[in-house]
């Protein structure tokens, strides 16, 4: 049999292995047996003395034929990493030469790793390491033709010297199984007709892809749903997760290279659900919950195509997704896919769809979110076996002929209703027009009218579910906008805008960011997302929208009368360079920042009842006037403020309070507790003074040169500083101070005390 194995591999790499056409047949035998002679003279020399360095040797003689080199890596790959960090919202990571190197390192690491299982399984195995030389040469030779696995396809795509991925899992009983289908081939003992002619031409790739198929047949069926959540921690041993999840081809990244595995859990908890295998052990990866950080879900993954889940992984899924804070946006994901898989499961059994399983196929009220990187290929394969425009008149309750799919259809005529999808008017569409342009009553998609240069002639649908888009426009007056915007709507260029009423509902954002002008505008109820005006610097009689579930950023406006902000805003207020306003009506409540880092007065304000994340009064110099938030949220910024006279502070503060220009406290008594620093790193004296009872972060009080009955918190969290001192023969740590409060080593602070100092109170 071993002149069978070597005709198969002077037949596969006769020119990789230098033989000449030339050369006799017996000939290219001898030279093929003799080369792996001394590859399995070296493989016995390591098995037998188990030297590190042999076999480091060895390894490395493998590495480098077949292990990627630095040259050979697509710079394509750099972009792609870019692209994703990017839609993260990572913002544009530079491609660097060190981002470049540090990458090249990890994709050859990855790949000496995943190689290594392979030679290791050649050499330790109790049942492979008695394989013969040809046949290890045969498999290892035939790996590189293996790149990733299509559990879809169930074969492998194709690997060349630019391929980046690191070899695949090795499954053992897969291995055994094609060595043991050459073996009979070559025996003459059978000759599956299925394999025939791969097993002539000695090809692993297709043997190894039967075996698997095969030995994978009813595994599926058979896993049931029953199983164990493992949770990994953050910084936790990563071979561990990596190595539970190698053979089992979920498609996972984690799964892949070294690198994938030890950076996921560097940034979070990763959370694996194992059901049994055939030795009934917790063991076959079927959901993984990659976290980022300990409270927040980063993404989730099943072991479908496209790291989709299997429909009945989504009730266990359900259950384990209680314990998440942010498990809700996970809900609908679950949702969409359970009626997602009956819809297919009626279009398999030409059931008739309801209007509502018709409309949710379309996407009309909200897109369908699935668990994989790609929209569920579901979606498409489904509506491409039914009559579009037919079904869009369903939903719509209209006649066919009254639903257009292309933007030919639309121009003059009237009598269209519907645009299903994305529509964008070109100039050289315009030119057909006659007379007005008049838009469908409903568009499903994004309206798309930049090539518009004025809206006089426009009749707007009443209806529109993506973005509306008009950059060409720099005035508007006079127009009367669609009653609801689905998604955004984006006027950036506009700079003046006058007797316009905007739509009463918009989805996403309103870009308004170059205006400079408005006069008589009505606002939406509502916007989702944020407003942004930041060009604007006066405002006068101005009613916004009563909610406002993003920013509301008017960055540059700095004269504002008779205006009333939202109710709501759910994110941050940015006023950065208001200074004077006459009747202006803040929100009641916002959910982040309020910054109006240019006012020097509070007299005219009336601040929210409610700041979820810092109040930035940054330009502030007297107190009087200001009335704070019942509730307030992060950091409380009055860094020019000069005196604490008639300044009332609420019993807790959820952050830093910062006063960085009082220089002297008399008789103040600060909030009960702070759960964050107090900074008074200008204040020399203090006389009178009620620190808190609980500082969770630092207090500040390094220029304080006197002080007199000055009763000192009880706990400060991390540091006192307290280092403009004369003298220190008479230190005195209060009781209750932890030695992690006060340090009284002079490598981070000296908490010293004037010897004058004898009146300060420990509570």
């Amino acid at each position: 049999m071993e002149q069978g194995w070597i005709d198969i591999i002077v037949k596969l790499y006769e020119q990789k292995l230098g033989l000449k056409n030339n050369m006799l047949k017996g000939s290219k035998r001898d030279k093929v047996s003799g080369y792996l002679d001394v590859l399995e003279e070296a493989r016995k020399r390591v098995m037998e003395t188990k030297d590190e360095h042999l076999e480091k040797l060895y390894k490395q003689f493998y590495h480098d034929i077949f292990v990627i080199k630095e040259e050979d890596i697509p710079y394509s790959v750099y972009e792609a990493e870019q692209r994703i960090a990017r839609n993260q919202g990572y913002g544009t990571i530079p491609i660097t030469e060190s981002y470049i190197k540090e990458k090249n390192e990890q994709i050859i690491k990855d790949q000496k790793e995943s190689l290594n299982k392979w030679i290791d399984y050649f050499l330790w195995d109790e049942e492979a390491k008695y394989y013969p030389s040809w046949e290890m040469f045969w498999v290892i030779e035939g790996l590189q033709k293996l790149g990733q696995y299509d559990k879809e396809k169930q074969q492998f795509t194709k690997r060349n010297k630019n391929t980046i991925y690191p070899y695949p899992d090795i499954d053992k009983a897969a291995v055994f199984n094609t060595i043991n289908l050459m073996e009979e081939f070559l025996e003459g003992k059978t000759e599956i007709e299925e394999i025939k002619a791969a097993l002539g031409q000695g090809n692993f790739k297709q043997l190894y892809e039967y075996s698997l198929k095969h030995l994978s047949a009813g595994k599926q069926e058979n896993y049931g749903s029953e199983g164990i959540w493992v949770k990994y921690d953050q910084g936790s041993d990563y071979h561990i997760l990596r190595d539970s999840l190698q053979g089992y081809n979920t498609g996972w990244c984690t799964a892949a290279g070294e690198g994938f595995a030890r950076d996921q859990l560097k940034n979070g908890d990763f959370y694996v659900y194992y059901s049994k295998d055939e030795n009934e052990e917790y063991k076959i990866p079927r959901i993984a919950i990659r976290m980022d950080g300990k409270q927040r879900i980063g993404e989730i993954r099943g072991i479908l195509k496209d790291q989709n889940l299997e429909p009945e992984m989504l009730p266990i899924l359900d259950k384990k997704l209680e314990e998440f804070p942010d498990r809700e946006k996970y809900y609908k994901k679950e949702q969409d896919m359970a009626k997602l898989t009956i819809i297919e499961e009626k279009t398999k059994n030409n059931q008739e769809l309801t209007i509502e399983e018709i409309t949710f196929l379309y996407e009309i009220n909200s897109n369908i979110e699935g668990f994989g990187w790609h929209r569920d290929p579901r979606i498409e394969e489904i509506k491409g076996k039914r009559n579009k425009r037919k079904d869009i008149a369903q939903i719509y309750g209209c006649a066919e002929d009254e639903v257009a799919l292309d933007v030919l259809e639309v121009l003059n005529n009237k009598k269209i209703k519907i645009y299903f999808g994305d529509l964008t008017i070109t100039g050289k569409d315009l030119s057909y027009v006659e007379g007005k342009l008049i838009l469908p009553e409903i568009v499903t998609g994004n309206l798309d009218l930049d090539a518009l240069s004025n809206a006089e002639d426009v009749v707007f649908p009443k209806v529109i579910k993506g973005d509306l888009s008009l950059l060409g426009l720099r005035s508007i007056e006079n127009i009367t906008f669609p009653e609801e915007v689905g998604c955004d709507l984006i006027l950036e260029d506009l700079r003046c805008m006058k007797n316009v009423v905007l739509p009463k509902t918009i989805g996403g954002f309103l870009n308004l960011n170059r205006l400079t002008a408005i006069e008589n505008v009505k606002f939406p109820e509502e916007v989702k997302e944020s407003i942004l005006m930041s060009d604007l610097e006066q405002a006068k009689n101005l009613v916004f929208s009563k909610i406002v579930g993003g920013d509301l950023i008017i960055e540059d406006l700095k004269y504002a009368e008779n205006v009333v902000f939202p109710e709501k805003v759910g994110a941050n207020v940015y006023l950065n360079h208001l200074k004077d306003s006459k009747n202006l009506i803040l929100p009641k409540e916002i959910g982040g920042a309020l910054a109006m880092p240019s006012i020097e007065s509070a007299e005219n304000y009336t601040f929210p009842e409610k700041v979820g994340n810092g109040l930035y009064l940054t330009a502030l110099k007297t107190a009087k006037g200001l009335k704070l938030p019942k509730e307030m949220h992060g950091p409380l910024n009055l860094m020019r403020l000069e005196s604490l006279e008639d300044l009332i502070l609420p019993e807790i503060l959820d952050g830093d309070l910062m006063l960085n220009s009082v220089t002297s406290i008399n008789g103040f008594v600060f909030p009960k507790e702070i759960h964050g620093g107090l900074n008074l790193p200008n204040t020399t004296t203090l006389k009178n003074v009620v620190f808190p009872e609980y500082i969770s972060g630092y207090l500040n009080i390094e220029l304080v040169t006197a002080m007199k009955n000055v009763v000192f918190p009880r706990k400060i969290g991390t540091e006192l500083m307290a280092r403009n001192v004369s003298k220190i023969n008479n230190i005195k740590i209060p009781d209750g101070f932890s030695c992690q409060a006060l340090d009284v080593s002079d490598k981070l602070y000296v908490n010293y005390f004037l010897e004058n100092n004898q009146n300060y109170q420990v509570r």
